[in-house]
Order: C-alpha cells, then sequence, then structure tokens
C-alpha cells in the first residue's frame, strides 16, 4: 500500500462499485427504482452527482464532458453501439437536449448539470429531475453512513484512529456539519488531516 502522501485520495477512492460508494438510503431507493430511461442530476460541485449516475447505470456508461458541440456529435455517430450515457456539463449545450434525447429515446441518457450553471430546466421536462439535496439529505441516517464511510476510507488508507475517541467522534462530527454533502472536500479533508500515518485533530 501506498503512504497517504503519496497519492490523492479524490483519485485513489473514487468509487467502481456500487459497493465501495457512501451510500444513502436515499441513494439506494433511486438506483434499485430507476425505470426512468433519461434523468437529470443538478445540485453543488462535487456532491458525487456523476458517482450517482454510473451507479445508476450500473458503472457501465459512456461518459461524455459536454464542452463543445462537437462531444455532441461524436455521440450521435456512435449511438447504434452505446446503450447508456452520461453527459456531464450539459449547460454548455442545452441547445441540443431535444436533440440528443431523441436519438437516443429507447436508451438510458443522464444528464449532469451544476446548481450554479443551471438555468432554465423546463427543456428537461421529459426527464427525471433529481437534486442532490434528494439523495444527500443531512439527518442522522446520512451521518451514520458517512461515519462509516470515513472509517472505511482510513483503514484503506492505513491511517491509525481510534473511532471510540471522543476527540475523533467531535472531529468526525464538526466534518459532518460542515462539510456535507461536499464529499469531495470530504475526503479532501480527511487526507489533510491524516499525517504520518495518525490522524490528527485540526480545525475544519
Amino acid at each position: 500500500m501506498e503512504k497517504n502522501t503519496d497519492h490523492l485520495w479524490i483519485f485513489s477512492s473514487r468509487p467502481k462499485s456500487i459497493d465501495e460508494m457512501l451510500l444513502t438510503d436515499e441513494m439506494e431507493n433511486i438506483i434499485n427504482s430507476s425505470m426512468y430511461n433519461h434523468t437529470l442530476i443538478n445540485g453543488p460541485i462535487g456532491t458525487g452527482k456523476t458517482v450517482l449516475a454510473e451507479a445508476i447505470t450500473k458503472f457501465s456508461a459512456r461518459i461524455v464532458n459536454c464542452k463543445s458541440s462537437n462531444e455532441i456529435d461524436e455521440l450521435f455517430k456512435n449511438a447504434d453501439e452505446i446503450n447508456s450515457v452520461i453527459i456531464k456539463n450539459i449547460d454548455k449545450c442545452y441547445d441540443r437536449v431535444d436533440e440528443i434525447l431523441e436519438v437516443y429515446k429507447m436508451k438510458k441518457i443522464i444528464f449532469i448539470t451544476r446548481d450554479e450553471a443551471s438555468s432554465d430546466l423546463s427543456i428537461f421536462k421529459n426527464c427525471k429531475i433529481i437534486h442532490t439535496n434528494q439523495f444527500l439529505p443531512k439527518n442522522n441516517h446520512s451521518l451514520k453512513k458517512f461515519q462509516n464511510y470515513l472509517s472505511k476510507l482510513l483503514k484503506t488508507n492505513q491511517i491509525g484512529f481510534d473511532s471510540s475517541n471522543d476527540q475523533f467522534q467531535l472531529n468526525t462530527l464538526e466534518m459532518y456539519e460542515k462539510l456535507w454533502p461536499r464529499m469531495r472536500q470530504i475526503v479532501r479533508h480527511a487526507q489533510m488531516r491524516s499525517k504520518s500515518n495518525k490522524w490528527v485533530p485540526i480545525p475544519v
């Protein structure tokens, strides 16, 4: 195992299967009951929108980062070969949404956009719209899931900690209160606290 300073956890800990995810009860319900072919997931940056989309498609979808219409044109060329697609930053190609839905009308499409980039979502009237608030609520159930996830993350990276220690419990609660549901920041902050392979109690 590499030392925790040798790599960025936000990359090494990125889930590659549902078993590796932090799954709230709401996320499990969405994944297990996802019968909609066309979905829009929107919310703040770094909250796990793409990972949820991957879980819904069983980590088998083509992922397209919509930086320009060229990516969409390429997607149309390969439509026959693709069963499911995740389109990130769709806000940059809003004028192509109807066209995408027509070409992929019988296939699973998940659009992803950030709150700060969202404008008129009425163009997604034929899609199931899911906001991160729906699957990452701030409640006691999510707190427990967060604590379990953090413990697993630290163990995976061979970080020494005592989950029964009062200071550790206060630290994790503070992280949850201040950072949830920004998963990317949570993972970064956990790595910042893990110096010399031991948990260090520093402020959030």
